[in-house]
């Protein structure tokens, strides 16, 4: 299945584009992965109206290094679509015109999981990335030449969502050919 990377934690191929704001920093500064309630993370995306997402091809991965003790470890958390409360009315008055707002959650039943995944960190003591595995689909069939997405999150330590992945254009940042292997047109 074809899969668009977005790298929450090295923010890889977009951290370079457009680093987060100085109050998202500081907000994000409150937020310890290996302790936040995952039932309260909520993960929002600004996108064109015509990308959709699949949330059967969304996934939360949760992937802990090597030590000298443990293997490399890895876990997938399915993530569902949200319900909007006051927080993402406050976000949706900042989508840009032409854009959509699309909030999702870890599935409750993968909860669970993922607290028992962050106890194999060791304390937090034992690096890792997490990532949110998407399959998008294009509704016009042709990749578009902007192509603009921004990526949020709440946590529990947090009011409002805060900026992860400012409003960059992936169209620009990846080549053609990667953009038509990570977008699929729609059914």
């Amino acid at each position: 299945m074809r899969s668009l990377a977005l790298i929450l934690s090295a923010l890889v191929w977009l951290s370079g584009c457009d680093m987060p704001s100085l109050s998202a920093i500081a907000a994000l500064h409150k937020v310890d992965p290996m302790t936040t309630d995952p039932a309260a993370l909520r993960l929002a995306v600004f996108h064109p109206s015509y990308v959709s997402v699949d949330p059967s091809g969304l996934s939360f991965t949760g992937t802990l290094k090597a030590t000298e003790s443990q293997p490399e470890d890895s876990f997938s958390f399915h993530m569902i679509p949200a319900k909007r409360g006051p927080a993402e009315t406050r976000l949706e008055s900042h989508v840009p015109e032409g854009d959509v707002l699309t909030v999702f959650r870890i599935a409750p039943d993968r909860l669970n999981a993922f607290r028992a995944f962050r106890e194999t960190s060791e304390g937090g003591a034992r690096h890792g990335s997490l990532s949110v595995n998407v399959t998008p689909c294009l509704s016009t069939g042709a990749v578009p030449e902007d192509l603009f997405i921004s990526v949020h999150i709440l946590t529990a330590e947090l009011t409002d969502y805060a900026e992860l992945v400012g409003r960059t254009d992936v169209a620009k940042q990846l080549t053609p050919e990667q953009v038509s292997q990570a977008f699929v047109t729609c059914e």
